[in-house]
Parts: C-alpha cells; sequence; structure tokens
C-alpha cells in the first residue's frame, strides 16, 4: 500500500534502497515500480502475464496501464500472531516495568 501511495504521489524513487547511492535510472526504478504495482493488484484477473511483464520490461515504448489503488480489506489491519510477541514475554515485561518504576 506504501508503494502504489508513493508511485501515486509521484515519490516512488523513495523506495529505493539509499546504500545503491543513486547509481540506477530513475526512469527504470519508476517502471519497475509500474509493472510490480500491476502484478499484485487485487484481480488476479487485471495482472500481466509473465510473458507481457517480460515484454514491458524490454521495451521502452510500450505504454503501461495506471494500478487501481489496493483495497484496504486486501491487506491486514493487525500484524498477524505468528509476528506478535509471545503472552508471556508481554506478561513478563508488564512485569519488569512494575518493579522498575515505569
Amino acid at each position: 500500500m506504501i508503494a502504489w501511495r508513493l508511485w501515486n504521489d509521484g515519490a516512488s524513487e523513495r523506495l529505493v534502497d539509499p546504500a545503491l547511492r543513486n547509481n540506477y535510472s530513475n526512469i527504470e526504478v519508476v517502471k519497475c515500480i509500474h509493472i510490480g504495482l500491476l502484478c499484485v493488484q487485487d484481480d488476479p484477473s487485471m495482472r500481466p502475464t509473465m510473458p507481457a511483464v517480460v515484454h514491458m520490461l524490454n521495451s521502452s515504448s510500450t505504454e503501461l496501464l495506471s494500478p487501481f489503488a489496493p483495497s484496504p480489506l486486501s491487506y491486514p489491519t493487525t500484524m498477524p500472531a505468528k509476528y506478535q510477541p509471545a503472552r508471556d514475554y508481554q506478561k513478563h515485561e508488564s512485569e519488569s516495568d512494575q518493579y522498575s518504576g515505569a
């Protein structure tokens, strides 16, 4: 969702790893992000086929379709349980806060 917002705002270059230190083509970066957004459309029928992706990457004259904004319902609003701290850890953390005066 962040990538789409940045692309839509014309700021997709903010997604580039700063370690690259401007050793890349802005045009190619924006094109790759654009194609990537097409590949993750909510509706699978709107996603390009792999041959179409290869063609888009290799062509400088192909006009790309605009990707649709991702549906808020297609992204979780809470972190999945497997990525959340264990309850025991949370319990111990709150107990340690109690003793530390926090």
